[in-house]
């Protein structure tokens, strides 16, 4: 069976946030994070993504190869996918913080569910989770 180009992301885990945004890692998410190191993004469900810096590069590839100057939407996109994204960086207890911003956007006060979706993962409040998953 030939490799995946990317690392897998897999399973369903329950977390609690904690001071200062802080979000402790599940080993099974954490062994698939490379060089401790995730980009975080919001924008499309109400949740947070979290990608391998490499899946990150390969996934936003083909919106930043559009032409930037006569793409309007382009640009609109590379803004959106571009200013929604952070560098987190796992601490020595696995943890990552969490920005202000994107626990607003997601309603992320203290109960999670973290999921693997493949080549990333997703930190979802835990009652929005329960919501959405039921139209799965």
């Amino acid at each position: 069976m030939p490799k995946l180009p990317f690392n897998m992301f897999l399973g369903k885990y329950t977390a609690q946030l904690s001071d200062g945004g802080r979000l402790s890692i599940p080993k099974k998410i954490r062994r698939e994070v490379q060089n401790g190191e995730v980009i975080l993004f919001t924008g499309f469900e109400q949740c947070i993504y979290g990608f391998n810096k490499n899946t990150w590069q390969e996934t936003t590839r083909t919106e930043l190869e559009k032409p930037f100057f006569l793409d309007h939407e382009g640009r609109d996109i590379r803004r959106k996918i571009n200013m929604t994204a952070t560098l987190a960086t796992l601490d020595a207890q696995s943890r990552i913080v969490i920005p202000d911003t994107m626990l607003q956007f997601t309603s992320i006060s203290d109960a999670i569910t973290i999921i693997g979706a493949g080549d990333h993962f997703e930190i979802w409040d835990k009652k929005t989770w329960e919501e959405y998953s039921k139209e799965l």
